[in-house]
């Protein structure tokens, strides 16, 4: 419940679907999608990012910008991402400007005919910030993911973690 809260803090409002399993035994949950959030009036990029453990944030763009995102060392992130639906057709470009390697998820690399579009970052091993810049046609929107320093703590800026 306290990652609803905080998801449900980070993005407004969202829809949230509950499975209840009451048998003794843990059992698996079907694996789902996750989207990313709608696009706004100001028709800045939103992004649903999928984090190896299956946690996930769902998270809106503002400034050409998103939020610094917390990151293990070498995760290989899922990157749902969502423009206007007037940038469909669009090619979109993945570049990791600061180490880690960004992929664009499907075949053609084009934004979809609803507006998506999805990639995958592995982030480097090493800590501190790794950003990828988004081109969309000419648009310019980066992605920011902070891997913590252990040995100076106090060196970590605030990132938001799933």
């Amino acid at each position: 419940m306290k990652l609803i809260s905080r998801i449900l803090g980070l993005v407004g409002s969202a829809s949230v679907n509950c499975i209840v399993i009451s048998t003794g035994a843990a059992q698996a949950l079907p694996s789902t999608s996750i989207t990313a959030p709608s696009v706004l009036a100001s028709g800045n990029p939103t992004a649903a990012i999928t984090f190896p453990s299956g946690a996930f944030l769902q998270l809106r763009s503002t400034s050409d910008r998103f939020p610094l995102v917390a990151a293990d060392p070498g995760a290989s992130l899922n990157i749902q991402l969502r423009f206007p639906v007037n940038f469909a057709g669009a090619t979109i470009i993945a570049a990791a400007l600061d180490g880690g390697i960004a992929s664009i998820a499907q075949d053609n690399p084009a934004i979809a005919a609803d507006g998506t579009a999805s990639i995958q970052f592995q982030v480097a091993s090493q800590p501190g910030l790794y950003r990828v810049l988004l081109n969309t046609g000419g648009v310019f929107t980066t992605l920011q993911f902070w891997v913590a320093n252990s040995q100076s703590p106090s060196a970590n800026p605030p990132a938001l973690a799933p």
